[in-house]
């Protein structure tokens, strides 16, 4: 399996959030017909964030592979305890 676009969006969300993902999931969504460079997936994840596991899910995030480079989208979170 390639481990591209989990790794993406690990970097992305330690970057943008400073909090390592422990555990992640994911799955593809959609696929753009017209571009087929763009696709969304969905990710569930673990985080450790004040002390507390917390399970996290981001939905319809965009991917965008150009050659070997993969580009994560914006994306938005819903985490509730473990």
């Amino acid at each position: 399996m390639d481990e591209k676009i989990p790794n993406a969006f690990k970097e992305k969300y330690l970057k943008e959030k400073n909090i390592e993902i422990l555990k992640l999931t994911y799955s593809k969504t959609s696929v753009e017909a017209i571009q087929s460079n763009k696709s969304k997936y969905s990710f569930s994840y673990i985080i450790n964030k004040d002390g507390k596991d917390l399970i996290c899910e981001s939905n319809d995030v965009e991917i965008i592979t150009i050659e070997n480079e993969t580009i994560v989208g914006d994306f938005k979170e819903k985490c509730q305890d473990k």
